[in-house]
């Protein structure tokens, strides 16, 4: 949520710079006043959680159990020794914390995380973000906007959510005409110094940098706040960091996808431009791709019940076009 507000405060400034392509003009330079933003965000972050935090504290005492809790088994809860609960199912919904590489230590103590960013007094004059995942890429693009010099540095390629390699160039190609972004990056090092911190890299055109940054931003990734939790005795699949593994989900359960499309289209030449008509049919020999299972409640002689029905992806659809 804080973040929504430092984008707030980004679109803001966005706004008066691209403002002329709209025939609106203002007369004078932008100005941004760092102690004024991060104030702002400071206060509705603090208003907001307390709306959260009261209503907590308007759960019944009778329905609200506080303290330290382990799992005795798949149903049944501890809380410090003196309460046990039991139920047929149990949420776990204790958030995560950022995971940070340990190459990014050698930032010292200029080595922040997202939730450090909303504690600053005023905005720094730069920062190297390590991390083009979602938190990455809205922080980047939000300090950028808002004049801070900013570089997106990550490792393996990845963009956000993007899987889609026609996707991922694209927005690749938007942000890039912000700000640097490497989404592959090779970094050599990352060291304190007197006045923030040094980074060295090599930049896409193949040329050896070694730039200096108020801070060095870890948004690597989050890991859940299982520890403790006792999941080891609930007889799950557990990572080497203690992390429940999730595994397929529908992938043990569903057939692979799959389907037949032919197209047959003609062009013409015109004495200004060309003419296309195409006839095409998508999934042609009407392969039933099993997709998901649709669960309806309904009340069967006097009784509830969910009932099930599996649902299919893209049935035979013919189409023509110009």
């Amino acid at each position: 949520m804080p973040s929504k507000l430092l984008i707030a405060a980004a679109e803001a400034a966005h706004a008066i710079d691209v403002a002329p392509g709209f025939g609106v003009h203002v007369d004078g330079s932008k100005r941004v006043d760092g102690r004024e933003v991060m104030d702002r965000v400071r206060r509705e972050r603090d208003r907001f959680v307390g709306f959260v935090l009261e209503g907590v504290e308007r759960i019944p005492a009778n329905d609200r159990v506080v303290g330290k809790t382990r799992f005795v088994d798949r149903n049944t809860l501890d809380v410090e020794g003196h309460t046990r609960i039991a139920a047929r199912a149990i949420v776990i919904a204790t958030g995560s914390r950022p995971a940070v590489p340990a190459m990014l230590q050698g930032a010292g103590d200029r080595l922040v995380v997202n939730d450090d960013v909303f504690s600053w007094d005023t905005l720094p004059r730069s920062v190297a973000v390590f991390g083009p995942g979602v938190i990455g890429l809205e922080l980047g693009q939000s300090l950028d906007r808002l004049g801070v010099r900013v570089v997106v540095l990550g490792r393996g390629g990845r963009v956000g959510p993007l899987t889609d390699p026609v996707v991922r160039e694209a927005a690749i190609r938007a942000i890039s005409s912000e700000l640097y972004l490497d989404p592959d990056a090779h970094v050599a090092r990352v060291t304190r110094i007197t006045e923030g911190v040094e980074v060295e890299y090599t930049r896409l055109d193949g040329t050896v940098r070694v730039e200096s940054f108020d801070y060095v931003l870890a948004a690597t990734g989050r890991r859940p706040n299982v520890d403790g939790l006792g999941l080891e005795s609930l007889g799950l699949e557990l990572d080497a960091a203690g992390n429940v593994v999730l595994g397929n989900r529908n992938g043990t359960r569903y057939a692979s996808y799959g389907s037949v499309d032919a197209r047959l289209s003609y062009e013409w030449t015109l004495p200004r431009g060309t003419l296309t008509v195409h006839g095409e049919v998508t999934n042609a020999l009407d392969r039933r791709n099993p997709c998901c299972t649709d669960i309806e409640y309904a009340v069967v002689d006097g009784t509830p019940t969910l009932e099930r029905e599996l649902r299919h992806w893209l049935p035979l659809v013919p189409s023509v076009g110009v």
